[in-house]
């Protein structure tokens, strides 16, 4: 291939293709969203969760229990979540005329789910905010022993995620997400 020609197809598909998709983060974040629900059906019918191998693993461990994988699914959505706004941002940083309507789709985003961005650099940084030397620590109201929680209303249907002030309604974070994907999808990158 040659250089224009191996230029121009990098151009066309270098976020298209893989990990770097939008697409590829909407079908994760689906995904999350469907083990969320199989977790919240499992503890809404007091039964065991039909992932638990054994009743002393890694979850009975951390005294987290069933409520462990809701735990794990929650941050590994918010990550899921997270990716799509930094795909937003690269989109919206080489469309030319069409990165203001990456930049418009970043500011509903931001709107729907004003605190998934801070959320998943928190929860990135865990370890630094267990030792107190987090970098948002008094805004975050992050001290002592301080961890994140899932906060799960059957009755309305929410599941949102907590730590310290911070607190993030997951599925409505997931349909900004899953917005945010779509519109990305409709749009052409291009390379500087």
């Amino acid at each position: 291939m040659a250089s224009d020609e191996a230029d121009r197809w990098d151009e066309r598909w270098r976020f298209r293709i893989g990990t770097a998709s939008p697409s590829f983060w909407h079908a994760v974040i689906e995904l999350q969203l469907r083990r969320l629900d199989r977790t919240v059906a499992a503890h809404a019918e007091r039964r065991p969760h039909p992932e638990r191998q054994a009743a002393a693993d890694g979850f009975s461990k951390s005294m987290t229990h069933d409520l462990g994988i809701l735990d794990g699914d929650a941050f590994f959505l918010v990550v899921a979540i997270h990716r799509v706004l930094v795909l937003a941002h690269v989109f919206r940083d080489h469309l030319g005329r069409d990165g203001d309507t990456a930049a418009r789709a970043i500011e509903r985003f931001h709107a729907e789910a004003p605190d998934a961005k801070n959320l998943r650099d928190a929860l990135t940084h865990l370890d630094e905010y267990a030792l107190g030397r987090g970098k948002h620590r008094a805004e975050f109201n992050a001290s002592g022993t301080w961890w994140p929680s899932v906060g799960l209303d059957i009755e309305r249907g929410t599941l949102d995620l907590r730590l310290g002030t911070l607190a993030v309604e997951l599925r409505s974070a997931a349909r900004a997400a899953l917005n945010l994907a779509t519109t990305l999808d409709h749009l052409e990158p291009q390379s500087d």
